[in-house]
C-alpha cells in the first residue's frame, strides 16, 4: 500500500510524500489560514488542548518508555538504578512510573510501594533562592521554576493520597556513595 502512495506521489508531484513538495505545502498554509486563522495545526486551540489531555500523555509515556527515549540517564540515575536493584531486587524496581496521567516518576520500587525521585540541583532549582529564580531572567530560569513548581505539585499530590515519594537531590546521592 505504501509503495503504491509513493509511486503516485513520485508520478503526481515528483516526490515520495506529498509534504516534500513545496506547492502542497504551501497550499496547506493557505488552508489553514484562510479556515483558522494559523500557518501550523500545532497552533489550533484544540489540537493544544487534545496533545495534552491524559490520554496523549499517557500513549506518549508508553512510547517513550518502549522506545527508550526518555533522554539520556543522568550517571546518578544509573548509579541509584543499580544500588536500589541490589537493595530490593531487579523485579521490584520500575524506572519512569506514570503517576496520576502527568508525571513519569524516576523509580517505584514495589515491596516498600515508594516512589523516588532523583533531582538535579541545577534543573530542581535548588541551587538557589527560588525568588530569584522566578524572576524568569533567562529562558532556562523559565524551566527551572516550572519545574520547581511541579516538584511542589507533585509533593502536595503525594502527600494528600498519603503515597510515599522520597526525593534525593544528586549531591546528597553523590555523598552517599563516595
Amino acid at each position: 500500500m505504501l509503495n503504491k502512495v509513493r509511486l503516485t506521489n513520485l508520478e503526481h508531484h515528483g516526490v515520495e510524500w506529498s509534504l516534500q513538495n513545496v506547492e502542497v505545502r504551501r497550499k496547506g498554509v493557505e488552508t489553514l489560514l484562510s479556515r483558522y486563522g494559523v500557518t501550523n495545526p500545532s497552533q489550533l486551540e484544540r489540537t493544544k488542548i487534545a496533545s495534552h489531555s491524559p490520554a496523549s500523555r499517557a500513549k506518549r509515556h508508553a512510547t517513550m518508555k518502549a522506545n527508550c527515549t526518555y533522554g539520556k540517564s543522568s550517571k546518578p540515575e544509573e548509579k541509584l538504578y543499580t544500588l536500589l536493584c541490589a537493595w530490593f531486587d531487579v523485579d521490584n524496581v520500575s524506572r519512569n512510573v506514570f503517576v496520576n496521567s502527568r508525571w513519569p516518576i524516576d523509580f517505584y520500587i514495589k515491596s516498600i510501594d515508594t516512589y523516588v525521585q532523583l533531582d538535579g540541583i541545577y534543573w530542581h532549582g535548588l541551587d538557589r533562592p527560588i525568588e530569584v529564580i522566578a524572576e524568569h531572567r533567562t529562558k532556562r530560569d523559565a524551566q527551572i521554576h516550572k519545574k520547581w513548581l511541579t516538584d511542589r505539585e507533585q509533593n502536595r499530590w503525594f502527600s494528600e493520597r498519603e503515597m510515599n515519594l522520597v526525593r534525593v537531590t544528586d549531591a546528597q546521592f553523590n555523598l552517599l556513595i563516595t
